[in-house]
């Protein structure tokens, strides 16, 4: 008795992959499905579903494709596991982005919500520094600025835009 095969879309259910990203590893050499002779369907078995999961966890990793399909065909294991720890600190770094735009968010909403709690009342308060850079004339952007405001719109959130505008009596 042969070993059970299961089509491409079961798999790519199971799998959680699109069967675009299968017939690429296909096409790479990492999975070797049968094909059926009767109807021309790629045909699976669980030595393919182990490679697959496997792959799964390098694409978590945030492999791309070529990486993925490198570690499991090109790369010897010292390469392997450099390829890994180079996505370790990318993933790291970007754990740090996120918990310092987490923290500026949650200093935003403080704010906001302190600002409209304390609408009509003064008070006197310790804050950092803040530095005004001229990027605006009016209601108008300095045009030889726009280097300088891009910059500054980059750094958003920890960086806020605010202006200076001309009071009109009336």
């Amino acid at each position: 008795m042969g070993r059970k095969k299961y089509k491409i879309g079961m798999i790519s259910e199971l799998i959680g992959i699109t069967p675009e990203a299968l017939r690429f590893y296909e096409h790479e050499g990492i999975i070797s499905p049968e094909k059926s002779s009767t109807s021309g369907y790629r045909l699976y078995d669980a030595w393919d579903i182990h490679i697959l999961i496997k792959a799964r966890a390098y694409r978590r990793y945030r492999f791309t494709l070529a990486e993925t399909v490198q570690a499991f065909d090109k790369l010897n294991a010292k390469e392997t596991v450099d390829l890994i720890e180079q996505k370790e600190d990318e993933l790291r770094k970007a754990i740090q982005e996120e918990q310092r735009i987490l923290q500026q968010m949650r200093c935003d909403r403080q704010r906001i919500e302190d600002a409209h709690a304390n609408i009509g009342k003064y008070r006197i308060e310790h804050c950092p520094a803040m530095h005004l850079i001229e990027t605006q004339q009016s209601y108008d952007i300095i045009a030889n600025k726009t280097d300088l405001y891009r910059t500054w719109i980059d750094m958003v959130p920890f960086a806020m835009s605010g202006g200076v505008f001309e009071v009109t009596q009336g």
